[in-house]
């Protein structure tokens, strides 16, 4: 019992230093790139450090600026980077699983027109209405360096 008492506190900050994307206060809370208040729940982004501590975005393109340009963190700082799925607001995915669509029919918060799918079919149909380019996230991140 002793013993895992040790462990206990090491546990407890383990926990702490949680990974997982976490839940925006919509209104409530600024861009971390330009300070401008998250209020569309369609086109937020996040980043979570290898701390656990969550950087978020009003916007896709927010974060991708900031990855390019940043001087306060590395790629080795970043523990996954998550947007938002355009077709169900909220919800958080991995970059690695989305497709991005680029159209001017799409209004995102900065003004690139840029929105994420985690079902590429769903960005590939909103192309063929819209027009626009899809890309993935290594190509959205030269688009936007």
């Amino acid at each position: 019992m002793k013993k895992l008492l040790n462990f206990l506190p090491l546990l407890l900050l383990l926990a702490a230093c949680s990974t997982e994307p976490q839940d925006i206060d919509y209104g409530a809370e600024n861009c971390y790139f330009c300070t401008m208040s998250i209020s569309d729940d369609r086109f937020a982004s996040e980043l979570v450090l290898t701390t656990g501590k969550a950087q978020k975005y009003c916007s896709i393109e927010c974060m991708v600026r900031d990855v390019n340009r940043s001087e306060n963190f590395t790629a080795e700082d970043v523990d996954n980077y998550y947007v938002i799925d355009m077709t169900k607001p909220r919800i958080f995915i991995p970059v690695a699983d989305a497709t991005f669509l680029v159209s001017e029919k799409i209004q995102s918060p900065m003004g690139a027109n840029l929105a994420a799918f985690k079902e590429k079919s769903n960005a590939e149909e909103l192309q063929k209405d819209w027009d626009g380019v899809l890309y993935g996230w290594n190509e959205l991140m030269t688009k936007f360096n």
